[in-house]
C-alpha cells in the first residue's frame, strides 16, 4: 500500500540542506513506493500548525537551483514536541496519510524521534 513521504528540515541552515532536500525528493520520484512527497513548513511547527507543502510536482531545474540555494528551503524550527503535542502530530500525520518520514538536520535535530511518531 502507497504511502505519503514527509520531510522536515530542522536545526541551523548548512551550506548542504537544501542539496540534501532536492537528492531525497529527486530520489523519491525515481519510486513508486510513495503515492505523494509533501514537506514540513518550519518542521514540527508546520506539524502542529497543520502547513503541508506539495513537493511531488517540483521540477528538475527548480530542484537543480535547489541544490546552490543556501538556506532552509522549506524553513527551520528548533521546536522540540512536548507529551501533550505528540498526539496532535500523529493525528496530523494519520490525516495525511504519512508512513516515511525524513527529517534532515545536524545533531540537534537527531533526538527527533520520527519512529516513535510513526509508531503511535
Amino acid at each position: 500500500m502507497k504511502r505519503n513521504l514527509l520531510i522536515g528540515q530542522s536545526g541551523g541552515p548548512t551550506p548542504v540542506i537544501n542539496a540534501t532536500l532536492a537528492g531525497l525528493i529527486r530520489a523519491a520520484k525515481t519510486l513508486s513506493e510513495f503515492s505523494g512527497i509533501y514537506g514540513l513548513a518550519h518542521g514540527l511547527e508546520g506539524a502542529l500548525a497543520g502547513d503541508l507543502i506539495d513537493l511531488s510536482g517540483l521540477a528538475d531545474t527548480t530542484l537543480d537551483s535547489l541544490v546552490q540555494t543556501p538556506g532552509a528551503a522549506l524553513g527551520s524550527s528548533r521546536k522540540k514536541l512536548d507529551e501533550a503535542e505528540y498526539g496532535h502530530v500523529i493525528e496530523q500525520f494519520r490525516a495525511w496519510d504519512v508512513g516515511y518520514l525524513a527529517y534532515l538536520g545536524g545533531n540537534g535535530s537527531m533526538w527527533v524521534p520520527g519512529a516513535r511518531l510513526l509508531a503511535r
